[in-house]
């Protein structure tokens, strides 16, 4: 399992401009004997390149979306607009045992990220290549991509919006 921390920056104006990026990784994951006593490897993630949204304005004339693909790809919807900055899909390194095959899981709903103040964004809709289910090379080496939805609602203050998601990777055969 991996808690990734999201942190957006917003500026003030007529526009919101949001970056979420993190820093600080929680780590652990689910599989494999582990170590000296001739067991499965165990199984361990770590981030690599950290999912980035880039900024993101949203004028007072309603909310709208940014999305980032597995690709790494940036699209908008309704009153969102892509204000540029760097973006780029997460990247994340699984290791493990050769050869197996882990379950990947993300979440599910709504991660609401905040600027302490009352004001939120919400990240949802996570995607994942590979998805549901990855296999480790002959190395013991598999690299996972993270996409996104990022909803942003209008009138939106400005600040530091943060918050956390949690990525699972399980060895089945060794939970």
């Amino acid at each position: 399992m991996l808690r990734r921390v999201a942190r957006a920056s917003l500026v003030a104006g007529a526009v919101l401009c949001l970056s979420i990026s993190g820093s600080q990784v929680a780590m652990s994951a689910k599989g494999g004997g582990g170590g000296g006593g001739g067991g499965p490897t165990p199984v361990a993630v770590s981030e690599f390149r950290s999912l980035e949204f880039g900024d993101v304005a949203s004028s007072s004339n309603g909310s709208g979306t940014a999305t980032i693909s597995t690709a790494g790809v940036k699209s908008t919807t309704g009153f969102a607009i892509d204000m540029g900055g760097q973006f780029r899909a997460g990247e994340y390194r699984v290791t493990g045992e050769k050869n197996t095959s882990v379950d990947i899981t993300l979440p599910s709903g709504n991660i609401t990220v905040t600027n302490g103040s009352g004001q939120t964004a919400t990240l949802h809709s996570f995607t994942s290549d590979p998805s549901g289910t990855g296999v480790l090379d002959n190395k013991g080496k598999l690299t996972v991509l993270v996409g996104a939805t990022l909803s942003v609602p209008a009138n939106q203050n400005a600040g530091t919006y943060t918050g956390t998601f949690t990525i699972s990777v399980v060895d089945p055969l060794n939970p």
